[in-house]
């Protein structure tokens, strides 16, 4: 009992991990969260913060409006992103995860360009999916300078997505939303010209705990990775 009860003892003083090593040495986030910049940054995200049972400040992450706060407290201060948000029904996703996408997918291109990451206009990046949040081709068009192309079949997706950009200077001239309700079987001008294509499904990863892949497709539409036999999105 009394083991039991020190092994307690022992769990509830542990601390949180300094680093989340499985993500991508580019990644900003890879550090614990400064929730005192974050809150500095977007006053709302304070409702949420709180102290947890390791005695760190943290949110309720089964929270959706507090994930939401994090995300938008996240995309100001990192990215300088203001007046993000989505409806309620929409997709929330998680910055640090979206942001490790980018930047495989950056070190994919550079595997086709003499080991540099190719950076501004001259890549074009179609979004297929793009949805409310529009965060790929936010934090894509940030730390890269990539222009993108997004689409969704939901107008009100689109419609929310532009509302973001149109709130931040600039946005509108590198990232396009487009709705696509019907394939065709041409291609228009804007996807012919893109360089590389992402999708929720299908990029292989070699590193365990990452988020679900997604398929890489050069202008040609020939598929530069893909996910391993087996796996499901």
């Amino acid at each position: 009992m009394k083991d039991k009860q020190r092994g307690t003892s022992a769990a509830k003083g542990m601390t949180a991990p300094a680093e989340k090593s499985s993500l991508h040495p580019r990644n900003p986030h890879r550090g614990r969260y400064d929730f005192r910049q974050l809150v500095a940054c977007s006053p709302e995200l304070a409702a949420f913060v709180a102290t947890n049972e390791h005695g760190d400040e943290s949110i309720a992450f089964a929270d959706p409006a507090a994930v939401k706060a994090l995300n938008r407290a996240l995309l100001k201060l990192t990215y300088g992103i203001t007046g993000w948000d989505i409806p309620a029904q929409y997709l929330c996703p998680p910055i640090p995860g979206r942001t490790d996408y980018l930047h495989y997918l950056a070190d994919l291109l550079a595997a086709g360009n003499g080991g540099i990451i190719p950076r501004g206009k001259s890549v074009r990046v179609l979004d297929i999916g793009v949805g409310a949040n529009c965060v790929y081709p936010l934090i894509g068009h940030r730390d890269y300078g990539w222009q993108f192309v997004g689409t969704d079949i939901d107008p009100a997706a689109l419609d929310n997505a532009q509302r973001i950009l149109d709130a931040n200077s600039g946005l509108s001239d590198a990232i396009d939303c487009v709705c696509k309700r019907h394939a065709r079987r041409s291609s228009p001008a804007w996807c012919s010209r893109a360089r590389c294509s992402i999708s929720p499904c299908a990029i292989r990863r070699s590193m365990p705990r990452r988020p679900k892949p997604m398929r890489v497709c050069g202008a040609n539409g020939r598929i530069l990775a893909r996910m391993p036999r087996g796996s499901r999105c």
